[in-house]
């Protein structure tokens, strides 16, 4: 089983601690079904990072590029407006 260091926000930690003591778990099982859940829901494809259909940020048309801006910003363009997303940090066809 892989170990990690979590890192938790104050606020997020006592939220966790309190609802895993309500139902009468330990915070790490807590955790663990938390993240089982959510890695399900991943794995069906169901909480992808892309929209159902994603659209090009500058015309509209169906996006064929998504391009990785800094941070956490996703820039879908279509193949007209591919050349826009080639500077930035990194890009995908879709």
């Amino acid at each position: 089983m892989a170990r990690y260091q979590l890192i938790l926000k104050d606020y997020t930690y006592i939220t966790l601690a309190q609802e895993a003591l309500k139902r009468g778990k330990t915070l790490g099982k807590f955790l663990n079904e938390i993240l089982d859940a959510k890695a399900e829901i991943i794995k069906k494809g169901e909480a992808g990072d892309l929209p159902a259909s994603p659209i090009c940020i500058v015309c509209g048309r169906k996006a064929t590029t998504l391009g990785h801006g800094k941070g956490q910003q996703q820039l879908f363009v279509c193949e007209l407006h591919k050349s826009m997303v080639k500077g930035l940090d990194g890009y995908k066809e879709l």
